[in-house]
């Protein structure tokens, strides 16, 4: 056992916890060692159809942004769909929590949140269900790697671009349609 003793809780002056150390050495196992090379298109297959999966799901899972939106997207497109969510006519203790967690929580993550709430509205408009189609390498007009993922959904096409981001592959563009091959935007 590895034990804590002094971790602040809101509302309580600490809180002691003990964590057992076979799972302590199995969390930092699993941490990828980004010196190594990845497969890129494996991971990002993978990572796209539990992404459909997902967006399938009964119920949006905001925790699940920190798994496929990167840093750049959220910084590009994080505020703009934050303040699409709180603009848009709706439920206004939606908006509230929405506007807690960027305040209270993290506003990074509420950013990615909101972005990648933005594409599961796009993707799920009219309830129809999304399935990944192709997923392919390509290299952008700067000649950096990406694997892009086109999705399905109703009569759209839809494409997500994964660049490597913090030592795994997350979206960093995306869009309606499906652009000329090797652009990467």
């Amino acid at each position: 056992m590895v034990g804590i003793n002094t971790w602040m809780v809101r509302g309580r002056q600490n809180a002691n916890f003990a964590v057992h150390l076979d799972k302590l050495k199995a969390a930092i196992g699993g941490i990828r060692d980004p010196g190594k090379a990845s497969d890129g298109l494996g991971h990002v297959r993978e990572e796209a159809a539990r992404l459909a999966a997902n967006l399938n799901g009964e119920e949006w899972n905001r925790f699940e942004a920190g798994r496929y939106i990167s840093t750049r997207l959220a910084m590009r497109q994080g505020w703009a769909s934050f303040k699409y969510i709180l603009d848009r006519p709706g439920n206004e203790d939606e908006k509230k929590q929405w506007a807690e967690r960027f305040l209270y929580e993290s506003p990074e993550e509420t950013l990615r949140q909101a972005v990648y709430y933005r594409i599961t509205q796009s993707m799920r408009r009219g309830g129809a269900s999304v399935t990944l189609g192709s997923v392919e390498e390509g290299r952008d007009d700067a000649g950096e790697h990406y694997v892009r993922a086109t999705y399905a959904s109703g009569r759209n096409t839809y494409y997500l671009d994964w660049f490597e981001d913090s030592g795994t592959w997350r979206i960093r563009s995306g869009g309606r349609g499906h652009p000329i091959r090797g652009t990467g935007r």
